[in-house]
């Protein structure tokens, strides 16, 4: 991988880690609660694996912040294969909700307004007036 810097290589390996962290606690911990049924623990044991697996998604998720705000103030990825959101001044956000709705994204390809449907109460006072027999 040329032109990628030591920084992007170490919060890379700190993105695998959490993604390790966050797999083996959600296997740990169910594997706890399964056998904590299947051996009759109380319920102060389960509330242990809770509370460990409680405490890892929090490290994983103050690990994944300081990972996304390194390589915000680094300027995002130093490959040149990646792109950079904040160049064209548009958010990611943005970008999909222009390819979702193309039609809301730039004002020139506006679609024409819809007629109103009429309202319900005028076809039911038509519905009213037709003879029965």
């Amino acid at each position: 991988m040329a032109g990628v810097s030591d920084l992007d290589r170490h919060l890379a390996r700190q993105a695998r880690l959490v993604a390790v962290v966050i797999a083996v606690t959600v296997v740990a911990w169910l594997a706890g609660q399964w056998l904590g049924g299947r051996l009759g623990w109380q319920a102060r044991y389960a509330f242990l694996f809770d509370l460990a697996a409680l405490a890892a998604f929090f490290w994983a998720l103050v690990v994944t912040f300081r990972v996304w705000y390194a390589r915000r103030a680094n300027g995002g990825p130093s490959d040149q294969g990646q792109s950079d959101l904040g160049q064209n001044n548009q958010s990611a956000a943005g970008q999909v909700a222009a390819k979702l709705h193309p039609a809301k994204s730039h004002p020139a390809r506006q679609r024409p307004a819809r007629q109103r449907a009429k309202p319900a109460a005028a076809s039911h006072a038509r519905a009213k007036q037709r003879p029965t027999n």
